[in-house]
């Protein structure tokens, strides 16, 4: 099955000499349709919809996450230290908290505290003070 897409790089057409197939994907891309979507309204498989998105430029490339600096890490264990949870110093410091589980292991709060923690947190919204 054809589905308008070339399949060498160098021989992608230009703009003005996109199939109207490819000018129908952009246009829902736009409107903000999913992949799902559009491979359905356009009668093509969902894998086509992602090379036309990727021809035209439409797709988001992953950008990798910076790598953590020395002086990161040191706060970051210094909160842990401090008996800061995993997801406070992840939210302090920009970061994602399950990468942190990874880094620094054997930080996480035992059951006994996470559940007075909450019943702390529970007492202080009842009378209206925001922790």
């Amino acid at each position: 099955m054809n589905t308008g897409s070339p399949a060498i790089e160098d021989e992608l057409p230009v703009e003005d000499e996109w199939s109207p197939r490819w000018h129908k994907v952009v246009e829902l891309t736009r409107a903000g349709h999913s992949v799902r979507q559009i491979a359905e309204i356009v009668g093509i498989q969902p894998r086509s919809v992602t090379r036309i998105r990727q021809h035209t430029g439409l797709t988001k490339h992953y950008v990798p996450p910076r790598p953590w600096t020395d002086e990161e890490k040191a706060t970051a264990k210094a909160m842990l230290d401090d008996g800061v949870s995993y997801k406070e110093v992840g939210r302090t410091l920009g970061r994602d908290r399950h990468k942190l589980y990874k880094m620094f292991p054997g930080y996480a709060w035992p059951p006994e505290k996470r559940a007075q923690h909450s019943i702390l947190i529970k007492q202080l919204n009842r009378i209206g003070v925001k922790p």
